[in-house]
């Protein structure tokens, strides 16, 4: 049984371990790895991405050319973190917290995000991970 002297102890351990694991860089290579499972794809004509330096922005998070259209796009068009106001070490953290039933104003105070932003973002990733 948790007892508040184990959650104090916790806390830190937890923030600590999301401060150095979930690093943006890392964490966007997880979550496009969850967006893209068939490998980098252009959001406009849906070619593979193959080109070195298409593909280091592209895992980074970062706009990104296509060479079959031309197109320059966000990893994150068409995708649940469309227009997405998180980064993806946010987003991480939020997805691993979620996944433990953290309370949303726990979670907020670990992502930075507001409790109001978990509570949207919940029935989000529920229905994004019943349809993945």
């Amino acid at each position: 049984m948790k007892t508040d002297s184990s959650i104090t102890y916790a806390t830190p351990y937890v923030q600590h371990f999301f401060d150095t694991v979930c690093v943006e860089e890392s964490a966007a290579k997880r979550i496009l790895s969850l967006l893209y499972p068939d490998g980098p794809k252009c959001a406009s004509c849906g070619a593979s991405i193959t080109g070195r330096r298409a593909l280091v922005t592209f895992w980074r998070g970062e706009r990104t050319f296509c060479s079959s259209c031309g197109c320059k796009f966000s990893p994150n068009t068409g995708t649940i973190l469309a227009n997405a106001q998180l980064t993806y070490q946010q987003f991480e953290v939020i997805l691993v917290l979620l996944s433990l039933d953290v309370d949303h104003k726990r979670i907020a105070t670990m992502t930075g995000a507001h409790p109001d932003t978990i509570g949207i973002w919940h029935p989000k990733i529920k229905y994004w991970e019943s349809h993945a």
